[in-house]
């Protein structure tokens, strides 16, 4: 028996949730196949009004590479909805039994069994190993953990079983890609089988993208999260498992030895990112740790995401000298009234703290990206100009990462906008819509502006007058400033790829970034000398 595994909301192949899948399955001596629809692919995709659906061609090509399959999973978030439903129809159509997965198919089962045959909810290793062998054997699935399905007209919802509290004891996530990965291919527009050369490609974009064409591999060292924000998918699992450890850690032992299991499998690999939702959650004295040994057994140039409540100098200091040269955090809002309906525990304070300790390293690192929310339904003026004063008092230089707010189903914030009558139409106002693109308001243009660090921000300040914000946050301005967002947008991209051209065009540009980063953390760095290099520029 066979099962496929389909990815089709992860932006690239990294697809952590689906790889860890397929390894706790193949270390069960179980056949597993990968399909990856990267979402980015813009070009291979067809529009029906509003909605978003894969061209013929990869419905077809899916079709084939499932032929052999009698159980396909697909791993759904709400954004990818329809997608999903467009995949799983035509699978039912052949015959296959559709398993649904991820944070939509948790949280909308009735959703998702509209089309599929089973969704598992939450933690998926041991509910899928025991639904593959039931299947296997010709039994049935009632009384599985985690599984939610239909019968005799009603909807089954099993028992959760308990969170996987070893790490340790799971296998290393999926990369033997030979034979049984495919990709959906942006030159041929089909479906085609993983080769290490279309790997190359897909890895080659992400944060450390503008020092050249790098390879990195993006990995996890724990699941969970420390924190409970209100917008967030870890708001609904802490909830499911709220009796449980729900932060856990890997020892870095296994971390590492991932590490060396993948560069020994793929030697392209120069560069990796740890992708945990805040690595920096961990105690100072362990970071350092983690320092000292990734410098020792690894050292290459990594990139990590934090929190404005976990972030500090001593360990900033630490991982750069380990070979950190990328960070992003999530700031969020700069309104103490938004940051409580989000529960985002921090104050301005912790925000200019964690900055401030960032922008000391400025020198040996990329850009940091800041996150935002922006378009809250319960956001006044005021709270979108404490974000923006927020932003002014952050040290440059810096990069921002704005998204419009989406009132996931089962979070807090939906929660509370159900419960407030401010939802008309789920399907427009969350199922489709898109995270990445703010209204263009007047103030969210300011706020977009405060990112360009070349702008001296009286020149924002002064855009801030009260005058100026009641009369251009109005709607009517609106398609102007979405116009002068897109000019804006074109020309960073032009000059851009400009800069990139002429890199490039030089001989060994990769090969001499890598170079230099090697010397950059050959030898330990202490502050007194980052101090004065940080002066003397």
């Amino acid at each position: 028996m066979i099962m496929t595994l389909i990815e089709i909301s992860c932006p690239d192949t990294r697809a952590y949730g689906v790889r860890s899948l397929s390894a706790y399955l193949r270390a069960k001596n179980k056949k597993v196949k990968i399909i990856f629809l990267p979402p980015h692919l813009e070009k291979l995709r067809s529009k029906s009004g509003d909605v978003i659906l894969y061209s013929d061609e990869v419905i077809e090509d899916v079709l084939k590479i499932t032929e052999d399959s009698d159980i396909v999973g697909i791993s759904v978030l709400t954004y990818y909805y329809d997608k999903a439903i467009q995949l799983s129809n035509a699978l039912k159509k052949a015959g296959k039994i559709v398993v649904w997965g991820g944070i939509h198919a948790t949280t909308r089962p009735e959703d998702a069994l509209k089309v599929a045959d089973l969704v598992i909810a939450g933690e998926a290793e041991d509910t899928l190993l025991e639904l593959y062998e039931r299947i296997e054997n010709g039994e049935t699935w009632h009384g599985v953990k985690n599984l939610r399905y239909i019968k005799d007209g009603d909807l089954v919802m099993e028992p959760i079983r308990p969170l996987i509290q070893d790490l340790d004891s799971l296998p290393y996530i999926d990369h033997d890609y030979l034979q049984v990965h495919f990709v959906l291919d942006g030159h041929t527009g089909h479906i085609e089988p993983m080769t290490e050369e279309r790997l190359k490609e897909i890895m080659s974009v992400g944060p450390l993208l503008p020092l050249g064409r790098f390879y990195h591999y993006q990995t996890m060292a724990s699941r969970g999260c420390p924190h409970n924000c209100a917008y967030c998918c870890n708001n609904i699992y802490r909830g499911m498992y709220s009796n449980q450890k729900y932060l856990r850690w890997r020892s870095w032992d296994h971390l590492f030895g991932e590490l060396r299991d993948a560069l020994k499998k793929m030697p392209f690999l120069n560069t990796i990112s740890f992708f945990d939702d805040s690595f920096f959650s961990q105690p100072t004295e362990v970071i350092q740790k983690f320092a000292e040994r990734y410098k020792k057994e690894v050292g290459l140039p990594f990139a990590t995401q934090s929190s404005p409540q976990t972030t500090n100098e001593e360990k900033m200091k630490a991982l750069v000298e380990a070979g950190m040269v990328y960070i992003e955090m999530g700031i969020q809002t700069g309104s103490p009234r938004i940051s409580e309906i989000y529960h985002r525990q921090y104050s301005k304070e912790n925000v200019i703290s964690a900055t401030n300790a960032i922008a000391k390293f400025k020198n040996y690192m990329l850009t940091p990206d800041y996150h935002l929310i922006l378009d809250n339904p319960w956001e006044r003026t005021e709270d979108v100009i404490l974000t923006l004063k927020l932003m002014l008092d952050v040290p440059k230089p810096f990069s921002l990462k704005p998204a419009s707010l989406i009132l996931y189903p089962g979070t807090g914030v939906y929660k509370k906008a159900i419960s407030e009558n401010m939802v008309n139409d789920e399907y427009k106002e969350i199922y489709r819509k898109a995270f990445s693109a703010p209204y263009p308001t007047y103030l969210n243009f300011l706020i977009y502006l405060s990112s360009f660090n070349a702008l001296p921000r009286f020149i924002i300040r002064l855009l801030a007058n009260p005058l100026f914000i009641i009369i251009f946050q109005r709607k009517p301005f609106a398609p102007l400033f979405a116009v002068l967002r897109y000019f804006v947008d074109k020309g960073i991209l032009v000059g851009r790829m400009f800069l990139r051209m002429i890199g490039l065009q030089k001989q060994g540009f990769s090969e001499l970034m890598l170079k230099g980063f090697a010397e950059r953390f050959k030898d330990v760095l202490d502050l007194d000398t980052m101090e004065r290099k940080n002066k003397e520029s």
